[in-house]
């Protein structure tokens, strides 16, 4: 008796054909699954590190502007002609006194010389320029400026600032509200005024 076997080139119905189980399916569709939420909530944990970094990093350089332009404004200061009131109720401008601090200056800046005279900006017959720490009582205050002119805030966000004259060096303390953990920043100017 002849065996019967396969005959060529016809496919073995027994065997599997191409493609994956339906166990296979669902089991790589969960694991993808899984790996495209740990990569959402990876980005979604990087964006807001680096929304935190960029707006620390914007604190920052509204606090050294702020600085700067404290600087351009003061360093033609003349130390005869700074003043400020001391924080005692109905206290008057008093000449800085040297080493105390005050949470207010007032100045005028040496323009130029006339007839061998000094010429002060604003003029000594007009109010001087001042530059003060002003609270709203709870939460975070402003650094003004009144140029005689106009009164506008150098500085928002601001949680205490001082101003304290030692010798000829005047030193600027602003202490910053922070958009991070450590929640403030406390930044400080010294500047030498040249002009007696």
């Amino acid at each position: 008796m002849k065996r019967l076997g396969k005959r060529p080139g016809r496919s073995d119905r027994s065997r599997r054909c191409g493609g994956f189980t339906l166990l296979e399916t669902v089991t790589s569709a969960a694991i993808l699954t899984v790996l495209v939420l740990a990569a959402f909530g990876a980005t979604e944990v990087a964006m807001r590190a680096s929304s935190r970094v960029a707006s620390v990093d914007a604190a920052d350089t509204r606090t050294a502007d702020a600085l700067s332009r404290l600087r351009r404004l003061l360093m033609p200061a003349s130390l005869q002609m700074l003043e400020a009131i001391p924080p005692i109720a109905n206290a008057i401008p008093e000449p800085m006194q040297d080493g105390f601090v005050y949470d207010n200056i007032r100045f005028r800046v040496v323009a130029g010389f006339a007839s061998g005279a000094r010429v002060f900006v604003p003029a000594v017959g007009n109010n001087p320029w001042r530059v003060w720490y002003q609270s709203p009582g709870n939460g975070d205050g402003s650094l003004m400026l009144d140029d005689g002119k106009t009164v506008t805030s150098i500085l928002e966000n601001v949680r205490n600032a001082n101003f304290t004259l030692t010798g000829r060096h005047l030193t600027i303390n602003v202490q910053t509200s922070r958009p991070d953990a450590r929640g403030t920043a406390t930044c400080q100017l010294k500047l030498a005024i040249l002009v007696p």
